[in-house]
């Protein structure tokens, strides 16, 4: 019966289908052999992915002085993580890095990708020939599940050229498609005038991006956007849409990889959208004199709440700033990690990560991972 009024009715059934959470289509896979088909088309899975689902948790980085170690924070209070997650970080792992529902770990230069809610992994080991001359800094994960069930891991590394005294970037990228490392030109960042440049670098943030099928792009020193195209193996550089002058009130991020600039005067907050190279889209602004109460950090844009993600520092509280309707949501309070509202740490260090959760659209990475 099932089989014949899901062949009369295809369209039908993948549109409910698709609005499905992951949880929920995991588990129809066993009430219906169809369904299952249904499902693990890639057809499928691309609708599913494209649809926006809310942020579920922050990953914040820890330490930026010495070792970026980072914090896995759940936005609602109560809300419980797979498993498996709890599995790998008690093996000594932290999460690195996240994309569409997929997670990095990492330990030393051994690296963990897969889905939380399959429990399903893929090991990515990695070995530098001169650790001496390099400094490892950062790490993204980039995967499009609507062009590609592949991933690639970008890992950023800063060298000082001793002939010509400049310091550059290197990045290492792996793709599982090839299962091979590949490493980029070398750009350079800046000249060395005084003092140690790694006092300098620990800002440096790397976020996915959907630019030229794949790239990274980051926060210069100078306040200016920089973009590495992997297909290319070329960087470019644009100016952010407002200058950045305040630490505190700005933040450079990616939801579904696309490239978000965030900023907060006064009680005006506002935020755009990064569209080609060198062009930002002005996503919306609103105000709350309720900002005028605490010291607001912006964090990242959740495009499926519309919403602005926000720290209030003195209160250790994180709010929802929606753009349409100017309300404060309180998300959570009295949050167990004081390194989310930590002030003393420099303000690019707390950058934060989207992390899609179970509620997130199927991937199709596990069934990857295991043919």
């Amino acid at each position: 019966m099932a089989e014949r009024l899901l062949s009369s009715n295809f369209d039908i059934i993948f549109l409910i289908l698709s609005l499905l959470p992951t949880e929920t289509l995991l588990r129809v896979q066993t009430v219906c052999r169809t369904w299952a088909q249904v499902i693990s088309d890639p057809v499928f899975i691309r609708t599913h992915c494209s649809l926006p689902a809310p942020i579920t948790a922050l990953l914040v980085l820890r330490d930026p002085f010495f070792y970026n170690q980072r914090d896995l924070i759940p936005i609602q209070e109560g809300y419980k993580f797979p498993s498996s997650i709890s599995d790998i970080l008690s093996s000594s792992f932290e999460v690195v890095s996240s994309n569409h529902g997929i997670l990095c770990f990492r330990h030393g230069m051994v690296f963990v990708v897969g889905n939380p809610v399959t429990s399903s992994w893929s090991f990515v080991r990695y070995a530098h020939p001169n650790f001496s001359e390099y400094k490892y800094h950062d790490v993204a994960l980039i995967y499009e599940p609507t062009i590609s069930l592949n991933f690639k891991l970008v890992l950023a590394w800063i060298i000082f050229d001793h002939s010509e005294g400049n310091y550059c970037i290197q990045l290492h990228i792996y793709s599982s498609e090839t299962c091979s490392w590949t490493i980029s030109s070398l750009f350079i960042e800046w000249f060395v005038i005084i003092g140690s440049i790694y006092e300098e670098i620990r800002v440096m943030k790397l976020e996915p991006c959907k630019i030229g099928g794949g790239s990274v792009c980051w926060i210069d020193r100078f306040g200016d956007l920089v973009g590495y195209e992997i297909s290319t193996d070329t960087c470019w550089k644009t100016p952010l849409p407002q200058p950045c002058n305040d630490a505190q009130s700005e933040c450079l991020s990616s939801y579904d990889n696309i490239i978000y600039f965030t900023k907060i005067d006064d009680v005006v907050a506002k935020v755009w959208r990064l569209e080609g190279k060198d062009s930002w889209v002005f996503e919306g602004e609103c105000s709350s004199e309720e900002l005028r109460q605490f010291v607001p950090h912006p964090y990242v844009y959740d495009r499926a709440r519309k919403a602005l993600l926000i720290g209030d520092r003195t209160n250790e509280k994180l709010f929802a700033l929606h753009l349409s309707s100017s309300r404060l949501e309180i998300l959570s309070q009295g949050v167990e990690f004081p390194t989310l509202f930590d002030s003393t740490s420099v303000a690019h260090g707390n950058t934060l990560a989207p992390f899609r959760g179970v509620e997130t659209g199927m991937d199709g990475f596990a069934r990857e991972l295991a043919h």
